[in-house]
């Protein structure tokens, strides 16, 4: 089995636990208010790994004139995203296989901790997905647990099922959105200290130059 379908595999089985989880968890907020501050009333925006529609749910309470769609390669997450947001558009796709073709583009993109399910050899192949999509200055909004990707390791849940995850370094992250004219706004560090775990979590708000 590839790393894609050990993941997928995983996310069909945790979708619900996952979303009960993470579904009220507050810390991110301000990051993602920081997009909404630069997003027009009535702008697209596409979240990419999108779970169960969590992260587009607070975006369409602030903001319901928004467009939104959301992608996700597990359909059981795409399935509670539907239930959760009956009135947002959901695709089911491998992030890195998006048809963009199909796709309008966006003010703005979401990948919220999507970088540590992707293998390091596609994060530039998944970044410029990214930026075609994007309108001139669109937004770029990305999130990944802080460290070095050579530490990538096999996660198991107390159910003893598995995800391949890899860690990213903020500044190789950084310096990659540039070589591919992004313009970084803002950075955000968070501690996640939850249960056993403690670690440190990176948001990056860049710009697409125009």
């Amino acid at each position: 089995m590839d790393h894609y379908q050990l993941n997928q595999g995983t996310w069909n089985e945790v979708a619900i636990q996952y979303d009960q989880k993470f579904s009220q968890m507050r810390i991110y907020d301000m990051s993602y208010d920081a997009v909404l501050e630069l997003l027009p009333a009535n702008g697209f925006v596409l979240e990419l790994g999108c779970a169960s529609g969590m992260v587009l749910k607070y975006f369409l309470a602030k903001l319901p004139t928004l467009k939104a769609t959301g992608v996700d390669f597990a359909p059981a997450m795409i399935k509670l995203a539907r239930k959760n947001l009956p009135q947002v558009k959901f695709m089911l796709c491998d992030v890195c296989q998006l048809p963009i073709e199909k796709l309008q583009q966006q003010h703005a993109i979401l990948a919220t901790f999507v970088l540590p399910y992707l293998l390091p050899a596609d994060i530039e192949k998944f970044f410029w997905k990214v930026k075609s999509l994007l309108l001139p200055e669109g937004k770029f909004y990305l999130s990944f647990v802080e460290g070095q990707h050579e530490n990538g390791t096999v996660i198991k849940n107390g159910e003893g099922l598995e995800v391949s995850f890899y860690y990213y370094n903020s500044e190789n992250i950084i310096a990659l959105l540039e070589h591919m004219q992004f313009k970084v706004l803002e950075v955000f560090k968070f501690d996640y200290l939850q249960e056993k775990e403690h670690s440190t979590h990176t948001a990056i708000l860049a710009q697409l130059e125009a």
